[in-house]
């Protein structure tokens, strides 16, 4: 497989949440720069690039952005599509990797997995993060083919498809092909969600974060997460 870059999509306003992405999950570590800094241990990907809005208020997101060396790509508030369209026009790659910023935990060895896995196959979009795959809510992503994105930002009309970037895909079946790489058995916690969306969640995962080992964070492994993910959630 040719040039994998994963997109980080962030933006600062949310419905539940205002302003999350600059919240400090791990000591002075934001939610955002939590994302990054363990996005960029992944090994597969060639590059790492944040998508978020033109809104100024979003502009301490780009400023985080470039104080770890990740290139940011701004566009619109609620074309999500568009703003992937505009990334994958600028820097022409094969395949890109979908990641939310709500997951302060996502995974890099779980994104290497699913680079290798969409390598393997002839997949149109393959995903480890959707319910089916077994892994905990905030610890994996979604792959998909540049060329299939750029198809259906020409193709998708209706406003979900345009805010949820992969929906058209995963909704045409008759035209596109979708894998799911499955979770290994010790990691098959999909009851578990890491993601934060709501500043109840943000308290829950400072607790969770403050209870890891020090010593190798931020970059806990999906399985030290996992194993202690009953000491806050009672999993």
């Amino acid at each position: 497989m040719g040039s994998v870059i994963a997109v980080i999509q962030a933006r600062m306003s949310s419905s539940r949440f205002p302003g999350k992405s600059l919240a400090k999950v791990y000591k002075n570590l934001s939610l955002l720069e939590m994302v990054l800094m363990r996005v960029l241990k992944a090994e597969k990907l060639d590059s790492v690039i944040l998508a978020t809005s033109k809104d100024k208020n979003c502009d301490p997101l780009e400023e985080t952005a470039n104080r770890l060396g990740v290139v940011t790509i701004r566009g619109s508030e609620t074309d999500v599509l568009s703003r992937f369209e505009k990334t994958v026009k600028q820097f022409k790659p094969d395949a890109v990797v979908r990641i939310c910023a709500d997951n302060p935990l996502v995974d890099p060895g779980e994104i290497d997995k699913l680079v290798l896995f969409f390598g393997m196959n002839d997949f149109d979009n393959a995903s480890n993060n959707a319910p089916e795959c077994g892994l905990p809510d905030g610890l994996g992503g979604e792959i998909v083919k540049a060329d299939v994105l750029l198809n259906a930002a020409g193709a998708a009309n209706e406003q979900i498809f345009r805010e949820h970037v992969t929906n058209y895909i995963t909704s045409h079946s008759d035209k596109f092909s979708v894998g799911r790489l499955m979770a290994e058995p010790q990691l098959l916690r999909p009851e578990l969600k890491l993601d934060i969306n709501t500043k109840t969640d943000l308290k829950k995962m400072q607790k969770f974060c403050s209870s890891l080992p020090e010593k190798n964070a931020p970059y806990w492994t999906a399985y030290e997460i996992v194993m202690n993910a009953e000491l806050v959630y009672g999993l």
